[in-house]
């Protein structure tokens, strides 16, 4: 039997798939003209406002002929701003591409050498989302499907190279976790799925644009990043060259939240890097009103006197709530003593609604704590291993968007440090655009020696500070 979900896959139209038709996180949501019984799993999902509006997830519903469906809007709010000194002393003649090639969301953007201006940009939902939203779905999906997870990107990419020819590329420069990089020069990734998580290519890769691009006649240099650990990739080697970690005198961290929180603490003298699996919550996958960063998804709440005020992107009506959203709420119900230090309502309620439909569960807070207590306790014994920091830098794809006050409410990270975290912008395309313009791949290479991945499974008060890490 063939899903809608399928018949979408195979047409290469744009639909957030997190499990990639699993039936466990209700994101596949389309409209359906037809009148389509609800299912176990939808009901679970779907409110009853979605249901009666015909709101479907599409993994669940078998594709007959001459059946129609819509996709609804999954347009997201991406993070397209760089952030770095000022690199005016570097002119040379053309242009450059850089591109942040993200799990979730793709961002190209045309540079300047002459004078490192942004020319153009292009921002995107990764077309691979269609076949599951997080890496290890990719690389479950492309041990089966060799070859196609890497087509639909690269005929994305092609395409708006192709419609931008005009600014005569001189060299691209590209950043990426481990799986996404990989995949971009279509290179097998099975062995990132298992243990030990090798990486198949981890130092820097050069290659010209006809070997990835069949379809452009102008040519040019191509380079990606290198990794430091499986699960630490060239997205990190980028921001730790765009922050300066690499060259600072004193330690300073860089914490990337999402599924897989990538933390690193170092100085010009040596870094020290480390992954914890937080899961997707922070994502929104798994939340029962949660979703990926579209308009209409809250960003913020605010109660005052159960006065509830929110805010949600590009200030459309509330559909669903995101990572960021997720954070603010959890933080603001634990500030008004609507929750316990152990995430519990303290009046007998199952859920917490922010609209009539839109609400937060006790199962939902509960995953939500597995998140933030596996960032929590990686941030906690970096720093008992490393000591004091001059200063802490949160990036991700909803990390520039937090309020420091919440994670400290949360106490992801210590009160002492209010003061020294700073919010940063897409941390990885600002390492893409140092590069472009220096060339320095010498200094990659040199990150790469000085840097060292420790596994928090045995760390030795790792599965103690987990526990602590529960708590609010």
């Amino acid at each position: 039997m063939k899903t809608i979900l399928d018949i979408i896959q195979a047409k290469k139209e744009k639909l957030y798939a997190t499990c990639n038709g699993h039936k466990t996180c209700g994101k596949c949501k389309i409209k359906v003209l037809e009148n389509l019984s609800i299912t176990q799993e939808e009901s679970r999902f779907l409110t009853q406002k979605e249901i009666d509006e015909g709101v479907r997830l599409a993994c669940c519903h078998e594709y007959l002929p001459d059946m129609h469906y819509e996709i609804l809007n999954q347009d997201m709010d991406i993070l397209e701003d760089i952030s770095v000194d000022d690199l005016s002393d570097l002119k040379e003649e053309g242009n450059g591409l850089i591109v942040d090639i993200g799990t979730t969301t793709v961002v190209m953007k045309w540079i300047s050498l002459i004078n490192g201006e942004s020319l153009k940009t292009v921002s995107f939902r990764n077309p691979q989302a269609v076949y599951g939203g997080d890496v290890i779905s990719r690389i479950d999906y492309s041990s089966s499907h060799p070859h196609v997870l890497n087509q639909v990107l690269i005929e994305q990419l092609e395409r708006n190279i192709q419609e931008n020819i005009d600014f005569n590329i001189k060299r691209m420069i590209v950043c990426g976790n481990t799986v996404m990089t990989h995949l971009f020069i279509d290179c097998d990734i099975s062995s990132l799925g298992h243990v030990p998580f090798d990486i198949p290519i981890p130092s820097t890769v050069h290659i010209n644009s006809s070997q990835i691009f069949k379809t452009l006649t102008k040519t040019f240099d191509i380079l990606t990043f290198p990794h430091i650990a499986a699960f630490v990739g060239g997205d990190i080697t980028s921001g730790i060259l765009a922050l300066n970690i690499d060259q600072s005198i004193d330690d300073k961290m860089l914490v990337d939240l999402g599924t897989n929180g990538e933390i690193v603490v170092g100085n010009k003298e040596k870094i020290i890097t480390t992954s914890t699996a937080a899961g997707p919550a922070f994502e929104g996958v798994g939340i029962a009103c949660g979703g990926p960063s579209i308009p209409g998804a809250i960003t913020e709440v605010k109660i005052n006197d159960r006065h509830i005020e929110y805010k949600t992107i590009a200030n459309q009506t509330a559909q669903s709530i995101c990572g960021s959203g997720l954070i603010s709420l959890i933080a603001e119900l634990r500030r008004k003593d609507i929750i316990d230090d152990m995430g519990r309502f303290t009046s007998p309620i199952d859920k917490w609604n922010i609209t009539e439909n839109i609400y937060i569960t006790r199962k939902d807070i509960q995953s939500f704590q597995l998140a933030k207590a596996a960032i929590q306790a990686g941030v906690t014994s970096l720093l008992q291993e490393n000591g004091e920091v001059s200063e802490i830098y949160i990036s991700g794809g909803f990390g520039a968007h937090v309020h420091i006050e919440d994670l400290i409410e949360l106490k992801i990270f210590p009160e002492q440090y209010l003061e020294k975290i700073k919010n940063v912008k897409n941390s990885a395309l600002s390492g893409a655009y140092v590069l472009l313009r220096t060339q320095d791949d010498k200094r990659l290479d040199q990150i790469i020696d000085k840097s060292q991945n420790i596994n928090l499974a045995s760390y030795p008060d790792f599965d103690d500070l987990l526990v602590e890490g529960l708590y609010f």
